[in-house]
């Protein structure tokens, strides 16, 4: 149980070694986003496909003509909920040469059979301002944990699309959301939580798109508060002057502020009482948030920049609890399509707008620093 704290590595740039693509996308027409998209990431959805086939397969004996087949369930929320968020996944689709129900079944993957795949999910979350650490800037970010089966689906995607905001967001590939920043300053990170699932309602990928579609805080507040969705998430919505968790189930929200400058969050209810609230994906959830506010709240007196990114990357590379760490590895007693750990983390300096990213856990892989700022509208 004792492990050394790893050393964070920051370097300057992505290189030839780092593992997830990055692809631009650029257009005022949703359909031809979505179409570049596809084209560009064909490979990564081919993987992700490959990958929700055999688990599908494994767990529910289902082919994944049948899966693609049952998604289109989601066809005409999608439509209601977001037009052009449809016709992007339409793109999608046309320029992967895939159908329709297959990105709409990477896009609702957990909706689809929630209980099951939610089981393996341990991301941790963040957001730190500007009155939590002495040097002026505000960070937010989160390490991404998820199947490992999943690896070679990690794509990095810069959307320009006018007049919306450009978004920087990291997703599996087909996926139209995850977690990301906006050029209007704005950053969405997110976590499952344990709660039961309503019939039917919107996808949470979905969600979080149209949360960085907006350029204002409070209508990116209302897209989360006003949303009909059909799983419970966490979602952290961050700014360089405010930030909010909010805990969503399909019938009721709860919320909590920063506390001094801090919030941090992992995969169990905190701001809700009730046994249908109890944690069940995991006891480390129960230590990961924890020791995530403990790590950002030594850096209150901290004035320099690179000093707090290192200190917000120790406590990403966090050891303890090892496999089911801060830094999260997968767990060699568990069968290859159960094993989990981080697939990314990331670090959004959201007063410059620089995004540092790894393409694993922190304590083995180092962090690197996207070739632009989040806040530009065109590069």
């Amino acid at each position: 149980m004792n492990h050394p704290r790893p050393v964070p590595v920051f370097l300057h740039d992505i290189d030839a070694d780092f593992e997830i693509p990055v692809f631009t996308i650029s257009s005022a027409s949703a359909f031809e986003r979505g179409e570049q998209y596809g084209t560009q990431a064909r490979a990564q959805i081919d993987a992700s496909i490959a990958c929700y086939s055999r688990l599908f397969s494994i767990s529910h004996g289902l082919d994944w003509s049948e899966v693609a087949e049952r998604a289109l369930i989601w066809e005409p929320i999608v439509g209601k909920y977001d037009a052009d968020i449809a016709d992007e996944i339409r793109g999608i689709a046309h320029g992967a040469g895939r159908e329709l129900g297959e990105i709409l079944a990477l896009n609702a993957r957990g909706e689809m059979v929630y209980a099951q795949f939610l089981k393996a999910e341990g991301c941790t979350s963040f957001a730190l301002l500007a009155d939590g650490n002495a040097s002026g800037h505000a960070f937010a970010g989160q390490n991404w944990d998820w199947r490992m089966l999943s690896k070679d689906s990690r794509v990095i995607l810069r959307i320009e699309q006018p007049p919306k905001p450009t978004i920087t967001m990291v997703v599996e590939a087909g996926q139209v959301g995850r977690h990301g920043a906006n050029s209007a300053g704005l950053a969405v990170f997110a976590n499952g939580l344990p709660a039961k699932a309503s019939e039917l309602g919107v996808p949470q990928a979905l969600i979080r798109r149209k949360v960085l579609d907006q350029h204002r805080f409070d209508r990116a507040l209302e897209v989360v508060l006003g949303a009909e969705q059909q799983i419970p998430a966490n979602v952290l919505i961050a700014h360089r002057d405010f930030a909010i968790d909010v805990e969503t189930t399909p019938t009721e929200h709860r919320w909590e502020y920063p506390q001094d400058g801090v919030i941090a969050h992992a995969n169990h209810f905190e701001y809700f009482q009730g046994a249908e609230y109890q944690p069940r994906l995991g006891a480390d959830s129960l230590y990961r948030g924890y020791l995530m506010r403990q790590s950002l709240n030594r850096l209150r007196s901290e004035s320099d920049v690179g000093a707090v990114l290192r200190g917000i990357g120790t406590a990403f590379a966090n050891k303890f609890g090892h496999p089911n760490s801060i830094a999260a590895h997968p767990d060699p007693d568990e069968p290859e399509h159960l094993q989990w750990g981080t697939l990314s983390s990331s670090i959004v300096d959201l007063t410059e707008g620089t995004w540092y990213i790894t393409d694993g856990p922190a304590d083995t892989r180092a962090y690197r620093r996207l070739g632009w700022s989040v806040f530009d509208e065109r590069i």
